[in-house]
This record gives C-alpha cells, sequence and structure tokens, in this order.
C-alpha cells in the first residue's frame, strides 16, 4: 500500500508539477527579463483562488501557489515560536514575503492557541493591498520600516521566500539594525560546494499553469557567515520538507535555520 502510494506521488508529480533550474544569471535583472516573476497578477489570483478551494479539515491546503495534501508540520518552527512566548504580554512575527498568510493559515489551529500572537506579513504591493482588503487577521506591510512603532518584533520568519527577493542581504542588514532577538530562515536553498551565491531562474509546471521566477542558491559558508557579528547560530537542520536537487553540478538542499541576537 505504502509502496502504491510513492509510485502514484512520484507519478503525479511527473505528470502535473515539475521544477527545472536555468543558469546561473550574472545578475538579478537579467534573470527577471526572463521570467514572468512574483509581479505577475496571474500569480496572486492563482494564491487566493487555491486558498479559497483549500480544506482545512482534509488537510489541503494552499502551499507556494499550488493546493497541496499537507499533513507535514513545521514541529520545529512552531514549538520554537511558543517556547520564546511564554510570559510575554505580546510576541509579534514578521512573516517575511509571507503572501496572503499561509503559513499561519496551514498552522492555525496551533498557532492560534497562542493567544499574546500577533502576526504581520510584509510583502510586494499587489499582495499588501490585496491582503489588506481581505485578510484582517493579519497586518501587512510592504517594508519592515512602516511596523507599528510602538511595538518591538520578536521573531523574523522566512518561509521559502528570502532566496526570491532581489536584494536578500540588504533586507537582512536592515533586520539586523533593529535589534530583532529571533530569525527563522526556512526552506532555504543552500550548497556547500559553490563558493557564491549563484542566481538562476525557477520554472515551475503545474498543471493548468506555468510560473518562472528568478532566485539566489546560497553558498553555506558564505551565507552563514554573513551572521556571524550580530547573531549566533542555534540550529541548522533539514527543512521539514526536506528536499534536495543537482543544479549545473552542485548539491543544494533546503535548510531550516534559527539564529538569535548576541547579547
Amino acid at each position: 500500500m505504502i509502496f502504491l502510494k510513492l509510485i502514484k506521488k512520484l507519478f503525479y508529480n511527473l505528470i502535473f508539477f515539475r521544477t527545472k533550474y536555468s543558469g546561473p544569471y550574472d545578475n538579478w535583472n537579467k534573470a527577471k527579463t526572463r521570467c514572468r516573476g512574483y509581479e505577475d497578477k496571474n500569480i496572486l489570483n492563482k494564491v487566493y483562488k487555491n486558498m479559497l478551494l483549500a480544506k482545512p479539515e482534509d488537510n489541503i491546503f494552499e502551499r507556494d501557489g499550488v493546493l497541496v495534501k499537507d499533513n507535514i508540520k513545521p514541529f520545529e518552527i512552531l514549538n520554537f515560536i511558543k517556547k520564546n512566548s511564554l510570559n510575554k504580554k505580546e510576541f509579534n512575527i514578521i512573516d517575511y514575503g509571507g503572501s496572503l498568510g499561509g503559513f499561519y493559515i496551514r498552522n492555525k489551529k496551533f498557532l492560534s492557541s497562542l493567544k499574546n500572537l500577533s502576526w504581520s506579513i510584509i510583502e510586494q504591493k499587489i499582495f499588501v493591498d490585496f491582503g489588506k482588503k481581505n485578510f484582517t487577521d493579519f497586518n501587512f506591510y510592504s517594508d519592515i520600516d512602516q511596523y507599528k512603532k510602538n511595538s518591538s518584533i520578536n521573531l523574523v520568519l522566512f518561509s521559502s521566500s528570502l532566496q526570491y527577493l532581489p536584494n536578500p542581504y540588504l533586507v537582512l542588514k536592515k533586520i539586523f539594525e533593529k535589534d530583532i532577538k529571533h530569525i527563522i530562515i526556512d526552506r532555504l536553498l543552500l550548497s556547500k560546494n559553490i563558493p557564491t551565491d549563484q542566481i538562476y531562474i525557477q520554472k515551475n509546471s503545474v498543471k493548468y499553469g506555468f510560473s518562472s521566477y528568478p532566485l539566489y542558491i546560497f553558498s553555506e559558508d558564505n551565507f552563514i557567515s554573513y551572521f556571524f557579528k550580530r547573531y549566533k547560530i542555534l540550529k541548522i537542520s533539514n527543512s521539514y520538507l526536506e528536499s534536495s536537487v543537482i543544479i549545473k553540478d552542485h548539491y543544494v538542499s533546503t535548510k531550516t535555520l534559527f539564529f538569535e541576537l548576541k547579547q
């Protein structure tokens, strides 16, 4: 029975969902001109449509614009949030690149039990404008500097988003300047055998649709060393949605990284 399920899943992925990578490219703009990107309104419409079609009672959710049978939970991340939110009057989380709140919604049963939790999302303007009109459970901002002045940020979460930002290190620099205690970077694409970060185009072919985005494949050594002056690494582990791929002879894996501000 288990073998048949694996065969069905493999068949589905081969027929209906294919991810390919092209590159590397010299710079972000050159890659961007060759793909559609997240600014495409069809991406927003697809995310929203699949959120409406989701059936939480059956563990069917939208993730990355696609409907998935999602019974795998990021317990490592959820338990970290719970542990660090204890005994705090308010615990403010920034979900950076959080789309329309998919991470929270997929884990709502757990996160809604934390009564002191405040969830805010930073996204591009098209998502922010739409989110403010249709998702009142969250606060939406297009920049971290817009976050409410009277509240401190306790934790920043990147859930498969940092590698899709055109200037990821500038974003991290701005976060460092705010002395935010914890940073979690999940589903980050890292490679141990590339000397520098590289830019690729990710092409997703899904039944009834196609999408393509520029993204970074990070050099693991370079990426981690960037944090050393301000943050200590609490843990690096395989992501709960563990996967690996060979790109141009480079072994790339998805990792979850937990950082804490140095005292």
